[in-house]
């Protein structure tokens, strides 16, 4: 049976829903530069790994060693970098497959990736690097840095006022849910909006109020220079490999490794599903418009059927449907399962680098939806990267 045909425009992990940019609001933003400064900001204190059963508090250290602007905060060099990324090859296939887990075990397993990246960055780097990055970290949790129990703890803050401030961060993802509702029920959610953003204003604002002169002294000393979590651009996975052992219908693509530089605009379908059929005249669109640009498409045809299984049918299908990219053939639904995909369709942007930037679940222009358009914009972008 298909699964839910409403698109959901995912531009962000569940899991990384508060990595946002009010990182900054508890501390005043501006001053010098602080790309190479490490060494004269180092927090004292040795934070521990966000606790998997604390779910109100947000694990941001993969999304936040992946992004560029932190990798240069960090100071990191091309040779660091090139480490940084064949170590990624080992831990992300895990952490994008965890993104449709229970949520505990969600939690569980990013806490395991986050200890082998620390043990990582202990091995190679500096500890002023990692230093930095826990303060990025502290950062980029805002507010609810305070519920952390090390950081109370330190911070020496009632157990009282922690409650309240549980109390209104369980309010804020009330909502935030509820506007996930919304949005997939295609509802309006400007009243939740509003709603969201007057709690998360009175969240940064009693959370300064619970503290007192000397804590917030001691809060500026142990999250460092001001940083902008949320102008960071790239906080997803390299993108799996692809797995070919059934060969394609159409010239081969190469693999992912063999389109670095290019942007990848990647869709699984299954050629018999009516609301993947409905998607392919907007890729072959696609095709055609960014077909002078440094631009790639791929479908991956994942089998639903068993006439889904048979590689002539599907050469033929494609044939019919006018696509004349290379369409990989995923008869064990190998690369389906190495990308824990869950909807036909699906289509994903990879950047000239490989790294996973966005995607959406379901038709692109399901009831007046503009998924094409966004998604057209969203590759121009990534175009003008380098």
């Amino acid at each position: 049976m298909r699964l839910d045909f409403r698109p959901v425009r995912l531009m962000l992990f569940v899991m990384l829903a508060c990595l946002v940019g009010p990182g900054q609001v508890l501390v005043q933003a501006g001053g010098q530069s602080v790309a190479n400064q490490t060494a004269s900001r180092v927090a004292t204190p040795d934070w521990q790994l966000v606790d998997p059963a604390q779910t109100l508090v947000s694990q941001n250290l993969l999304p936040l060693i992946h992004a560029s602007e932190v990798q240069a905060e960090l100071g990191l060099d091309d040779k660091a970098v090139g480490e940084l990324e064949r170590f990624f090859r080992t831990i992300d296939g895990d952490w994008w497959r965890s993104r449709n887990l229970p949520v505990a075990g969600r939690r569980a397993k990013v806490a395991q990736l986050e200890a082998r990246l620390l043990e990582q960055l202990a091995a190679t780097g500096s500890p002023e690097t990692v230093a930095r990055l826990k303060q990025l970290e502290l950062q980029s949790q805002a507010a609810r840095m305070l519920l952390r129990p090390d950081v109370a703890e330190y911070l020496q803050v009632s157990s009282e006022k922690i409650a309240a401030l549980t109390q209104l961060a369980e309010e804020v993802d009330a909502v935030v849910a509820e506007i996930g509702t919304l949005t997939q029920r295609f509802e309006s959610t400007d009243a939740a909006q509003k709603k969201l953003a007057a709690l998360k204003e009175r969240e940064n604002s009693e959370t300064l109020s619970a503290l007192s002169a000397t804590q917030k002294e001691k809060l500026h000393s142990i999250i460092g220079q001001p940083f902008d979590t949320g102008a960071v651009t790239r906080i997803f996975p390299l993108a799996p490999e692809l797995i070919v052992n059934h060969g394609w219908a159409g010239s081969p693509a190469g693999s992912l490794a063999d389109l670095r530089g290019k942007v990848v605009i990647l869709h699984f379908y299954a050629y018999e599903c009516i609301n993947c059929q409905r998607n392919l005249p907007r890729y072959n669109e696609w095709a055609n418009q960014f077909r002078n640009d440094d631009v790639v498409l791929v479908g991956i045809q994942t089998p639903e059927l068993a006439s889904e299984r048979d590689p002539e049918n599907i050469r033929k299908a494609a044939e019919e449907a006018g696509i004349e990219y290379p369409v990989l053939l995923d008869l064990d639904s190998e690369n389906w399962n190495a990308w824990s995909n869950t909807m036909w369709p699906t289509v994903y942007l990879i950047d000239r680098k490989g790294y996973i930037r966005t995607w959406w679940q379901g038709e692109l222009n399901w009831q007046g939806a503009t998924g094409d358009k966004s998604m057209a914009e969203a590759v121009k972008k990534l175009l003008e990267e380098k």
